[in-house]
């Protein structure tokens, strides 16, 4: 996938000299979605084209088949709808709970045996034991999980849930750490009044390079932002916070300090080419429906 994915983006996102028009349908998935949410939608979603060089398409909405149609007398690659268009792209930073957090929540109060048995299987799913507890203690992430045990760890948090942290999601990278090898860490993140979603407190996004030469997402804060980031890494120091694309973890590094002046730099899970669609569609702001591509 990610292969295919360099090999579209290493095309032209547009063509001239296509005159003919083409129509494509999107439908929201929410029912019954404000004419304020509708509104919003079309806006990013122009904005989007736009800030692309597709100045002779657009959006609307179909108030009689409950669909935006993008109208485009410029060639657009479906993929680039699918893959790009229509995503929600919302970033957020979260609190991160550890191991020992959870362990803690999870051991509260009377135990039975049924219990105990969930909560071992928990911990083994994870890949936590007392020879590597001490490690994972201090990790960004709860664990590690085969991919194959996914869908027994997603029903057995279900019925753990009275007794885990009340606010906490678990959530898996943007992308595995190694593809050969079939496992992807579980983060536990605070879905908390303290959760920052940033796309309306950005300022500027722009990609480029880390200090090891990766591609890097770096936006800016506006004088909102600031300050809701500056409480937040104070209260967090020494601690990870994590960050997240349309709740996936892009990065959940360790917070050494208060940091005061609002730029925040994300790297490890970007090609360049894809650094830069994200930047560019961080700015136009997040989709406030979540879309499905219905026809052309």
């Amino acid at each position: 996938m990610k292969n295919l994915l360099l090999l579209f983006l290493s095309f032209p996102l547009f063509a001239s000299g296509q005159t003919s028009t083409q129509y494509f349908y999107l439908q929201a998935k929410e029912d019954n979605a404000t004419s304020l949410l509708i509104d919003s939608t079309v806006k990013v979603l122009n904005n989007r084209l736009s800030k692309q060089g597709y100045n002779n398409t657009s959006v609307a909405y179909d108030n009689k088949t409950k669909q935006f149609v993008i109208t485009a007398k410029d060639f657009i690659d479906t993929n680039y709808i699918k893959l790009w268009l229509i995503k929600p792209f919302r970033i957020s930073i979260y609190e991160v709970y550890n191991i020992e957090e959870v362990i803690t929540s999870l051991s509260r109060g009377e135990m039975d045996k049924t219990r105990e048995e969930k909560r071992l299987t928990f911990l083994r799913l994870l890949n936590i034991n007392e020879a590597n507890f001490q490690s994972f203690k201090h990790s960004s992430y709860l664990g590690t999980l085969k991919l194959e045990d996914t869908a027994q760890f997603t029903r057995l948090q279900k019925s753990l849930r009275s007794y885990l942290p009340a606010d906490i999601i678990f959530v898996f990278p943007r992308k595995l750490s190694s593809p050969e090898i079939p496992v992807v860490e579980v983060y536990g993140l605070q879905k908390n009044k303290f959760k920052m979603d940033i796309n309306e407190l950005l300022l500027t996004a722009r990609a480029g390079k880390d200090g090891r030469e990766r591609p890097s997402i770096k936006f800016e804060f506006n004088l909102r932002g600031k300050t809701l980031f500056s409480e937040l890494t104070a209260k967090n120091t020494n601690r990870p916070l994590a960050i997240t694309i349309d709740d996936r973890v892009c990065t959940a590094p360790n917070v050494i300090g208060k940091i005061e002046g609002g730029v925040v730099e994300i790297t490890g899970s970007f090609e360049k080419d894809e650094a830069k669609e994200i930047a560019d569609i961080l700015l136009t702001g997040h989709l406030p429906l979540t879309l499905t591509f219905i026809s052309k």
